[in-house]
């Protein structure tokens, strides 16, 4: 039980520290930025895996992988030209609609990274 609370305070921090407090917004545009923001997500949470959960390796791959893909399926939504009219304006509900959405498939994600480190 203190494992789970402990990977997820861990996971959340992470999501804070490398989407908000570092400025790691990459350039929609320039596919290796893009990469390198994904991987660092996924190595930190494996690296959250094996400290806190002790997992074996194949599972530390497989959440490297969940969140890298995750990652890059929000930023190619992103990158669609219909969604950066109502991303810039958050005077419109479709900006927190989409802020909303965003924010539940990152919990989500850090939902099925317990999963696969614990189960």
């Amino acid at each position: 039980m203190k494992e789970i609370l402990l990977l997820a305070v861990a996971l959340q921090v992470k999501h804070f520290v490398l989407d908000y407090a570092l400025p790691a917004n990459p350039d929609k545009r320039r596919l290796y930025q893009i990469l390198d923001h994904a991987g660092l997500h996924g190595s930190v949470s494996a690296l959250i895996g094996r400290f806190i959960a002790h997992a074996p390796p194949w599972r530390l791959v497989a959440v490297f992988f969940l969140d890298v893909a995750i990652r890059l399926a929000i930023v190619h939504f992103k990158a669609k030209p219909k969604c950066a009219a109502f991303l810039n304006d958050p005077k419109r509900q479709a900006f927190w609609h989409y802020i909303s959405f965003e924010q539940l498939v990152h919990s989500l994600n850090h939902y099925a990274i317990i999963s696969i480190l614990l189960v």
